[in-house]
């Protein structure tokens, strides 16, 4: 991505068509992690309770809503291995496109590890969740609030400073001559 663009260029400086297959993957995965959230809110409702009888299962319940198995290790692996690919690959290219934003390295810093560690807490935390107690189970839901947080800065910024920010004067969009020829290999 940043081979077209030079070096310090703005996102608002990236040809329509960019900024448009940009907004488009931004689009895709606001809608995954909607559809994920509402997946995670039908198994536990979002509550500790909930959470925890989804990993560790609720036959010991007299009465309850729904009868829930422990995960089996399978069945924690089937789920953990698919996203930690999906979700390294995603938070590395939604912190890729806010890498080139005008936010400070710093902030940068902070974001990304708070983006990562947040796919580590949630690859982790069913494991601890299963295998070693429920007390984890709140720690899955800040985990997964803080993950979709996360995701809507990396989204929202970046989409704000291409389409609606002004682009700093020290850094003028690039001719459509000079980007033609700058996006040669």
């Amino acid at each position: 991505m940043t081979s077209y663009m030079g070096p310090r260029r703005s996102l608002a400086g990236l040809r329509t068509s960019d900024r448009i297959l940009i907004t488009l993957f931004s689009f895709a995965i606001a809608v995954a992690m909607l559809v994920g959230v509402l997946n995670y809110y039908e198994r536990t409702h979002l509550t500790a309770q909930g959470t925890e009888e989804w990993y560790r299962g609720n036959e010991q319940d007299r009465s309850p809503e729904s009868l829930q198995f422990p995960k089996t290790t399978l069945e924690l692996l089937e789920v953990t291995h698919p996203h930690l690919f999906f979700q390294s690959i995603m938070f590395f290219i939604l912190c890729h496109m806010f890498s080139m934003t005008q936010v400070s390295d710093r902030s940068k810093i902070v974001v990304y590890f708070t983006a990562f560690g947040a796919v580590f807490t949630e690859a982790g935390l069913p494991w601890l969740i299963r295998y070693a107690s429920g007390l984890f189970a709140p720690l899955l839901i800040a985990s997964t609030t803080v993950m979709s947080l996360m995701i809507l800065v990396l989204l929202i910024v970046p989409l704000y400073e291409m389409w609606w920010a002004a682009t700093p004067p020290s850094q003028p969009p690039l001719p459509l001559r000079e980007r033609s020829v700058r996006s040669l290999p």
